[in-house]
C-alpha cells in the first residue's frame, strides 16, 4: 500500500529506528554526571517515597523517572542510571508521533512523515536524548501542547495549556509559552465574550497547575523556583560580571540576540542548512502558518536570548527543532 495508507507502520519504523540508534551511543558503562547526575539523586530520594534535599529548580522530569525507579528494584546504582537514559531515549524517539501531526496540520501524509524523520534522525537531537537529561520530556510535551492549541475543540486548547504548565514543571522556560499560546487562540478566534470566557479557563488551568507545583516545591525547598528562577533571572541581567564587562544590561542581551542567530545557523549543520532557510522564505506567502511559526518560535526563542547572553549552548534551541522540520518540508 502507499504510504499515506501505512502512516501508523511507516511511524513505528521511524520509532524504533531512532530508539536503536540512540541505544548504541548511550554510554551506558559511564555514570552520569553533572545537571543529570543531579536529577538522578532527586530522582532516587523521590522513588523512596520521600522528599529530597537537593536544590534543584526544574524538577518535573526527575520526578517522571522517579516513578519508573519505584517499579525497578535493584542494588546497582548504574542499573537505574541506564533507566533514565533509556527513559530519555524512547521519549526522543517517541515524539516523532506529536513531531507527525503537528506537519500533518499544514502538509500531507508523506511530508508529515518525512517531517518526524528529519526531527528523530537530527545528529543533536540525537546526541543529547543519551544525556538522560530534561530535554526530551520538554519538548515532547511543548509539541503536544501546540498541537492542541491549534485544535479548534475548546477541550483541546484547555489541555493545551496544561500541558504547557507541565512543561513549565520540567524547564521554566515552558512559562514564556503562556503568551504564546493565548495569541495563537485569538489568531483562530475572533475576540468576544464567549471566547474570552473560554481562555480564561484555560489560564485558570495553567495557574492552577503552576501553583501546586510552587506549593509541594516550597515545603521540600522554601522556594517556588518560578517567580524566585525570575527573579534571580532579571537581577542577572542587571547586576553581574556579564553585565559589567560589556558594559549594560542593553548591550549584554543585544550580545545575546547576535550569538542566538550565530547558533540558530550552526545548530543547522549539517542536515537542515540548505532545507529550513528555504523553507523560511517560502512559508513567508503562507500567512496562516508564518504567524503560528512566528509566535511560537520567538516565545522558544527568548529564554534563548537570555542563555546565550551568559553560555554558548546549542541545548537552548532544542525546542525549536520540531518548527525547523516544518520549515524543511516547504
Amino acid at each position: 500500500k502507499p504510504i499515506e495508507k501505512n502512516p501508523i507502520v511507516v511511524l513505528s519504523t521511524i520509532i524504533a529506528i531512532g530508539i536503536a540508534i540512540r541505544i548504541i551511543f548511550v554510554p551506558f558503562e559511564i555514570p552520569l554526571n553533572s545537571d543529570n547526575f543531579v536529577y538522578f539523586m532527586y530522582a532516587i530520594d523521590h522513588s523512596l517515597g520521600q522528599n529530597s534535599t537537593i536544590q534543584i529548580s526544574n524538577n518535573g522530569w526527575p520526578l517522571f523517572v522517579s516513578f519508573f525507579f519505584s517499579l525497578y528494584n535493584s542494588v546497582n546504582f548504574m542499573d537505574y542510571m541506564a533507566i533514565q537514559r533509556i527513559l530519555s531515549v524512547v521519549i526522543s524517539s517517541l515524539t516523532a508521533i506529536p513531531v507527525y501531526f503537528l506537519c500533518r496540520k499544514f502538509f500531507d501524509e508523506k511530508l508529515a512523515l518525512l517531517g518526524s524523520l528529519i526531527f528523530v534522525f537530527e545528529p543533536r537531537i540525537i546526541q543529547n536524548s543519551t544525556f538522560g537529561i530534561t530535554d526530551p520530556l520538554y519538548i515532547l510535551l511543548i509539541v503536544v501542547g501546540i498541537i492542541l492549541i491549534l485544535s479548534s475543540s475548546y477541550k483541546r486548547n484547555y489541555l493545551a495549556f496544561l500541558v504547557i504548565a507541565l512543561a513549565s514543571t520540567v524547564r521554566i522556560e515552558g512559562l514564556f509559552l503562556l503568551p504564546a499560546f493565548i495569541f495563537i487562540f485569538f489568531l483562530k478566534n475572533p475576540i468576544n465574550k464567549e471566547k474570552i470566557f473560554h481562555i480564561s479557563i484555560a489560564i485558570l488551568i495553567f495557574i492552577l497547575i503552576i501553583s501546586i507545583t510552587s506549593i509541594l516545591r516550597i515545603e521540600e525547598s522554601d522556594s517556588d523556583h518560578f517567580l524566585s528562577r525570575v527573579y534571580v533571572s532579571a537581577e542577572e541581567l542587571t547586576d553581574s560580571p556579564e553585565t559589567k564587562i560589556y558594559g549594560s544590561t542593553i548591550n549584554l542581551v543585544s550580545a545575546g540576540l547576535l550569538n542566538t542567530f550565530k547558533f540558530i545557523g550552526w545548530s543547522q549543520i549539517p542536515l537542515l542548512i540548505f532545507v529550513v532557510p528555504i523553507g523560511f522564505v517560502l512559508m513567508i506567502k503562507d500567512r496562516k502558518i508564518i504567524k503560528f511559526v512566528l509566535t511560537v518560535g520567538f516565545f522558544i526563542l527568548l529564554p534563548a536570548v537570555f542563555a546565550f547572553s551568559f553560555s554558548s549552548d546549542t541545548r537552548y534551541l532544542f525546542p525549536i527543532y520540531p518548527l525547523f522540520s516544518l520549515l524543511a518540508l516547504f
